[in-house]
């Protein structure tokens, strides 16, 4: 199955939770193993960034939301980027 149609199923499941959320009054985070981008929101896909239209899709819940961070992982790197309009992603790397 490709990307473009798992994103297709967790979509309604994302935005179900997103809303849940906020309708509960708290302030809702998101979590993904893979980044959406690594410097820039229109970077092109490459195999430690989500494709464009995954990306462009939770980042657009992510702001219908009020979501202010997502946290990843996947790169095994710490850095953070933060969006224009000021979510701020992190990705983390934790050894164990």
């Amino acid at each position: 199955m490709c990307v473009c149609s798992c994103v297709a199923l967790i979509v309604p499941f994302v935005y179900a939770q997103l809303a849940a959320a906020v309708a509960a009054g708290l302030t809702p985070i998101i979590v993904s193993h893979h980044p959406p981008f690594l410097k820039s929101e229109h970077e092109a896909h490459q195999y430690y960034n989500m494709p464009l239209i995954p990306r462009a899709k939770l980042l657009s819940m992510a702001r219908r939301h009020g979501v202010g961070h997502i946290l990843c992982g996947h790169t095994h790197t710490t850095r953070s980027v933060t969006t224009a309009d000021g979510i701020v992603i992190y990705t983390t790397a934790v050894r164990i």
